[in-house]
């Protein structure tokens, strides 16, 4: 997985061994990050398709991703963030692009650094729709740098992943700060499940307990069952006395 602060792209492995790429370009620097140059139909497809989505929107801050909607047909899903930090969610299975109907934008939490927010589109075994994973500085210490992002089947609607147990589902907005549920240290895609890095302990620890949890986070990995919502199949890490 290559990642630069202005362009994160990263692959991602489907059921029945499909590969697809996402792709993001921002235009913190001045300018929208050059697409990376790949020789495959899939990659020059995806460029093609990620500045149709930029045309459209008028955003340079687009993250597109391939994939199958849940009749199995291919398709082509997209996220925009505006310069109002509020993120917008996008459909291709032709030619054209079309916003996910009748919903509000998801407003982000704000980074503390614009430039530093990277995305990437993912997929996690057994969901259909794919995850965006949004990075940043949510924080001064580094303890709170990723949201997620999922499909809500129910509802026709995009929102942060959150949950509590053994359970995490799309929701309708982010929790306020200073208590941003669904922000973890980390999110990530290890051989086909979602991977958080969360912290543990008091809400109101000390610097050098929140340096501890840091250090050694509650590790999760989570998967769907054939439906948007995900369910934990391990937990390990975190507090040892």
């Amino acid at each position: 997985m290559r990642r630069t602060i202005a362009i994160l792209a990263t692959t991602a492995a489907l059921a029945g061994g499909m590969t697809v790429t996402a792709t993001s370009s921002s235009a913190c620097h001045g300018g929208p990050a050059p697409v990376p140059s790949a020789s495959s139909s899939t990659a020059t497809s995806l460029e093609k398709a990620t500045k149709a989505l930029q045309k459209k929107t008028g955003e340079e801050h687009v993250t597109v991703v391939a994939g199958k909607g849940f009749s199995g047909q291919s398709m082509y899903f997209g996220m925009v963030i505006d310069q109002d930090n509020q993120a917008t969610f996008w459909e291709r299975d032709g030619s054209t692009w079309t916003i996910t109907p009748g919903r509000a934008p998801v407003p982000l939490p704000t980074s503390i650094d614009t430039c530093d927010l990277g995305t990437e589109g993912v997929f996690v075994d057994g969901v259909t729709y794919p995850v965006f994973i949004v990075q940043g500085r949510f924080d001064s210490v580094g303890a709170v740098n990723a949201v997620a992002v999922g499909y809500n089947k129910a509802t026709d609607a995009w929102g942060p992943l959150l949950g509590s147990g053994e359970q995490l589902w799309p929701a309708s907005h982010f929790g306020l700060p200073p208590h941003l549920d669904g922000a973890e240290i980390s999110y990530s895609v290890e051989d086909g499940e979602l991977v958080t890095r969360s912290l543990w302990g008091t809400d109101d620890p000390t610097y050098d307990e929140l340096r501890q949890q840091i250090a050694d986070p509650i590790l999760r990995t989570w998967s769907g069952n054939g439906d948007e919502v995900l369910t934990m199949r391990s937990e390990t890490g975190g507090p040892t006395d």
